[in-house]
């Protein structure tokens, strides 16, 4: 009995083993094979996110740019008139003419172009006005020579064109 008993006790183990090789070779490797395909899958996830969040930040970028230019589109799209950049150059100086020197239709916009003079008390009044021109993105260039000459105030003489549709 006792070769008996441990001939069952060997075909059991073996059942066992063949058993436990069968879980594992058609539960758990097939398992393994999807987590790896799953792994494979998320890097490349991942990488489509990484993309698009750059997509993103250039995407909010672009609006930040947007939304700076809508500055300019105002005055634009509402005209920025002789009567505009005389009361404004009022702020910043006394005695001020503004002549128009002529006037040109392109194909999308129109351009208008004045000779300022001015009396100003020191040059930090017309930089002032340069810093309000550039903060509030009024569509306007101011042309060279500027003219500073000192009398009682000083003199200010430049050339300006105005954009605008």
């Amino acid at each position: 009995m006792g070769a008996k008993n441990r001939i069952i006790y060997l075909l059991y183990t073996l059942l066992f083993i063949s058993l436990f090789y069968a879980v594992v070779a058609f539960l758990i490797i097939p398992d393994m094979k999807r987590a790896g395909d799953l792994k494979e899958n998320i890097s490349q996830l991942e990488s489509k996110l990484k993309i698009l969040k750059e997509k993103n930040n250039d995407l909010q970028n672009s609006f930040m740019e947007l939304t700076w230019y809508k500055g300019y589109l105002k005055y634009f799209e509402n005209g920025f008139s002789k009567k505009d950049l005389e009361n404004l150059l009022i702020i910043y100086g006394n005695d001020v003419t503004v002549k128009k020197v002529n006037e040109n239709v392109e194909k999308n916009y129109k351009t208008a172009k004045y000779l300022v003079s001015m009396k100003i008390e020191t040059p930090k009044n017309f930089y002032s006005f340069l810093n309000y021109v550039e903060e509030n993105r009024i569509p306007i260039k101011i042309e060279y020579p500027i003219v500073f000459e000192k009398k009682d105030l000083i003199e200010l003489r430049f050339n300006i064109t105005i954009f605008s549709f």
